[in-house]
């Protein structure tokens, strides 16, 4: 928290420029330093406030990226990024490995505008709401397994990082910042991902298990603040959906929602904060 308020930001190209002086270097988004819009918790939901900028600096030790409201500087020391549509564009294999579990049982295909939707919840959620209505148990079974055998083999056939990612990740990285991934993904296709798109440039990833609830729930996002020996206010969560909002509101934590994601930026606005 900083100064009371809960930080949201939107924006839409995450890197435009890094301009490096006085052992200083600003993220800049278009034509200017990014803005934030901060909100405040209020009977478990958010209103918008003040503006802020964020800002990497690299003079003190150890370094970290902050928020200034009212002169005040909130200090990082991890910043945790969600993965599809945060990090990596995965839409296109994603719906393509859908397409085929759907046809393979006979039913209809998906476009990428309806998987953009479907998306966020994890791959059984994915499958649920991909099957047409009443769709057996079994069945369902069947399409995800299908699903995940075909997603194992063909998870980077399109997948791409959104552009200036790995630059962003490797200055924070330099500048002392830790970083994860957190994600409600598969977890082979998150650590594959990971080693081949952002090779050494996190410290920790974490995709989907059995034994630890899913986001929004704040399971994943608490064990990864005890891998790190780190409290909350102490680091930063990064995402692009409703359901990355609800996370970090369940965390109690700072988050930025992206612009770029497999969400529209309504999604930020109307997104209700509550906790679990």
């Amino acid at each position: 928290m900083c100064g009371g308020l809960k930080i949201v930001s939107l924006f839409t190209n995450i890197y435009d420029k890094i301009s490096i002086g006085y052992n200083v270097f600003w993220m800049r988004i278009q034509m200017a330093a990014f803005r934030s819009i901060c909100f405040k918790r209020k009977d478990g939901g958010i209103e918008k406030g003040a503006r802020s900028r964020y800002v990497v600096d690299i003079t003190d030790r150890p370094a970290f990226v902050g928020c200034r409201t009212d002169g005040e500087f909130m200090r990082y020391k991890l910043m945790i990024f969600d993965m599809d549509g945060t990090i990596l564009d995965t839409l296109e294999d994603l719906t393509d490995s859908l397409n085929y579990a759907l046809k393979k049982s006979g039913m209809p295909e998906r476009s990428l505008s309806e998987v953009r939707e479907f998306v966020g919840n994890g791959i059984r959620k994915l499958i649920e709401r991909a099957v047409p209505v009443n769709t057996s148990f079994d069945t369902v079974n069947r399409v995800l397994a299908d699903f995940s055998e075909n997603y194992r083999q063909n998870c980077a056939n399109k997948t791409r990082p959104y552009e200036g990612i790995p630059e962003v990740l490797s200055s924070l990285r330099n500048s002392g910042i830790q970083t994860a991934v957190v994600s409600n993904k598969v977890d082979f296709a998150v650590q594959q991902l990971c080693v081949q798109y952002f090779d050494g440039l996190f410290d920790l990833a974490v995709g989907e298990r059995e034994d630890v609830r899913k986001k929004p729930a704040p399971d994943a996002i608490y064990a990864v603040l005890e891998h790190f020996g780190l409290e909350k206010k102490d680091a930063l969560y990064i995402g692009d959906s409703e359901v990355d909002i609800q996370t970090a509101a369940n965390v109690g934590m700072d988050c930025i929602c992206v612009g770029w994601g497999f969400r529209k930026e309504v999604f930020c606005f109307r997104a209700e904060l509550r906790w679990c």
